[in-house]
């Protein structure tokens, strides 16, 4: 997932300022379709590799609240390619692009008002930047505790970073909130099925309400 969210905060900028790359048929399928495939085909393949394949036990501490990590992270190899690749460098993809990307849309906009259609990108500026502002709350306390621990070890440092470890699960449990309320239609829609429901229900107790008054 981190990989994917990487992936769409620095798509935004193609479909924002180079639009016209999408417009080729061939171009649209390599830079918008095949990315995330192969992202997801990646991580599939990995986890598969370090959960079925790779030579290493899990140890299992059931006195302990804390649950780790598979025992592929604590390979030298393995354990620093996963931590590296499939959570810093994402967490600093999403950081650099969604960063420029809204310094670029504030620096652009009066420049280019009449070239580029701010209506229409307005609502994917905000989808994105809710989805990042999410990922970035709750993982960056956990990559934060991870470095002070590698460049500067101490009880206090393995405490947070036990601690803040916990914080990465609501990602995903939280990501389809996210995108509901970066749904501007949605509160609208929303609203409407209430109202129907409510008017529904009103206009059903009223035949009740008179009848009971006259009994």
């Amino acid at each position: 997932m981190n990989l994917l969210v990487a992936w769409a905060s620095f798509e935004r900028h193609l479909l924002i300022f180079h639009s016209n790359i999408f417009n080729l048929k061939w171009k649209n399928v390599c830079f918008h379709y095949m990315p995330p495939i192969l992202i997801s085909i990646y991580q599939i393949i990995f986890y598969i590799y370090c959960s079925f394949f790779f030579p290493c036990e899990t140890q299992v501490d059931f006195d302990n609240n804390i649950c780790y990590y598979g025992c592929q992270s604590r390979d030298p190899s393995i354990g620093m390619w996963q931590t590296s690749f499939h959570g810093i460098f994402p967490l600093i993809c999403v950081l650099i692009c969604n960063g420029a990307l809204l310094f670029r849309v504030y620096r652009s906009k009066a420049r280019l008002q009449q070239s580029i259609n701010w209506q229409k990108y307005r609502t994917m500026i905000f989808q994105l930047v809710s989805i990042a502002f999410l990922y970035l709350s709750l993982n960056l306390p956990f990559y934060i505790a991870y470095i002070w621990v590698i460049t500067a070890p101490s009880p206090m440092a393995v405490m947070l970073l036990q601690r803040t470890g916990f914080l990465t699960y609501f990602v995903p449990l939280l990501f389809p909130f996210a995108c509901f309320l970066s749904i501007p239609q949605l509160g609208s829609k929303m609203k409407q099925i209430l109202h129907r429901r409510i008017a529904s229900v009103s206009h059903e107790a009223q035949p009740r309400a008179i009848n009971l008054a006259k009994t």
